[in-house]
């Protein structure tokens, strides 16, 4: 009878187990997916935070939950990480702003444009680091990828910067004909005059 009871016993915890780590798994998904939505929202809040010049608040958010050991990362982060290093440059912090930069171009998969989104603004912050020459690579580098992808609007914007670039330089002859190439793409990207008046 003692054995009896005991098996009954037995088969009752393990009868109840798979529902208890049923329910705990239901806990923990629970419980990540509320992370995963304060970890969305604070995101966010760090982009409003950087289109807003507020860097070291955008750098307090960011860096505490983009998840920097990550191989992946949604859009929503890869914006992040954008104004991440955006933000580390304009508060001084330039180490932290070329390994931010750096990482996004080398770590993430990417599209073509946000790859290109990269290297623009790879290019920016070698820019205000005075590395005149690495920012106009990396300018190349987002033109030509968003010349490919059609993105005439970025495209525009960075042949801008790149002629600047290049004026910086010295290189006056390569500033022309980026302005040629600008006017002589108008036939390409039908709808680049309405970028150039807005």
């Amino acid at each position: 009878m003692k054995r009896l009871f005991t098996l009954a016993v037995v088969y009752l915890v393990l009868i109840a187990v798979p529902v208890s780590a049923k329910d705990l798994l239901e806990t923990q998904l629970e419980k990540s997916l509320a992370v995963a939505v304060v970890r969305k929202s604070i995101i966010s809040r760090g982009l409003a935070n950087c289109k807003a010049r507020n860097h070291r608040q955008t750098i307090h958010l960011l860096k505490t939950f983009l998840n920097h050991f990550k191989v992946s990362a949604t859009p929503l982060e890869k914006r992040g990480y954008h104004c991440l290093a955006l933000a580390y440059q304009s508060v001084g912090e330039s180490a932290a702003a070329t390994e931010t930069i750096e990482r996004t171009l080398t770590l993430f998969e990417n599209s073509p444009i946000e790859q290109a989104d990269f290297e623009y603004t790879a290019g920016i912050i070698a820019y205000r680091q005075d590395r005149k020459v690495l920012a106009v690579k990396h300018w190349q580098k987002a033109r030509q990828l968003y010349l490919e992808n059609n993105a005439a609007k970025q495209w525009l914007k960075t042949t801008f910067d790149l002629a600047f670039g290049y004026q910086k330089l010295g290189q006056i002859d390569r500033q022309q004909q980026l302005l040629l190439d600008i006017k002589s793409y108008k036939n390409k990207f039908a709808n680049i005059q309405q970028f150039l008046f807005e």
